[in-house]
């Protein structure tokens, strides 16, 4: 299991959320649960920790006892923003870190960072399919300067949380607008039925995928 803590300017600069470490680690105790269940035995529960500060390593090894923490700390202190893409140390310790958290099993991160989607990209590499491999706390992953996705509801939605829809609508949202306020098991967009703008729950869309013309012939 690997995870990815992203927070110094991330989060000071009100990018993006931050999230405790627990919230992390009850996905790696679920993911370790179920292998357990599933291979009828105890493994050695190993998580390697890519961060920003060093700090989540000492909070780690003394909330979690039962789990063996793997890290390096010495990188991480160059991992913040001023040293992560000048100092050496610090260009040494990203990429050690992307490749490390690509080569895991499972990873739990945030898409909301670089550095997350990086490793998605590069665990692809590794596996057919690493869609089940990858889990973020925050957003799906995006494309940078993406367009924006087609969803229709499939089943109505008028929930305590959400706007509501009715079967058939079409909703827009830019995956790349990282910025909008998101809540897990739901995406920020725009209703074209109603023309307003929030949350929806994104198990009652699909996404509707858009032809388009092309000048490549065969």
């Amino acid at each position: 299991m690997g995870i990815h803590i992203r927070g110094s300017d991330k989060i000071k600069g009100k990018e993006a959320k931050g999230h405790d470490l627990a919230e992390y680690m009850e996905h790696v105790a679920n993911w370790y649960d179920a292998y357990e269940s599933i291979h009828d035995r105890r493994v050695d529960r190993k998580v390697y920790i890519a961060a920003d500060d060093p700090k989540y390593f000492r909070e780690a090894e003394t909330r979690y006892p039962e789990y063996k923490f793997l890290y390096n700390e010495t990188y991480a202190k160059y991992a913040k923003y001023g040293t992560r893409n000048t100092a050496r140390l610090g260009k040494e310790g990203f990429m050690l870190d992307v490749f490390m958290l690509a080569k895991c099993d499972f990873v739990v991160c945030t898409l909301t960072s670089n550095v997350g989607r990086y490793v998605y990209e590069m665990m692809q590499t590794f596996n057919v399919d690493a869609s089940r491999r990858l889990l973020s706390l925050d957003i799906d992953y995006y494309l940078a300067e993406g367009v924006s996705r087609m969803l229709v509801s499939v089943i109505p939605h008028d929930g305590p949380i959400g706007e509501s829809l009715k079967r058939g609508d079409v909703i827009y949202y830019t995956p790349d607008k990282w910025r909008n306020p998101h809540i897990t098991g739901f995406i920020y967009g725009q209703n074209r039925r109603t023309k307003k703008t929030g949350f929806f729950p994104r198990y009652k869309l699909v996404e509707v995928f858009k032809r388009v013309k092309t000048s490549l012939k065969n």
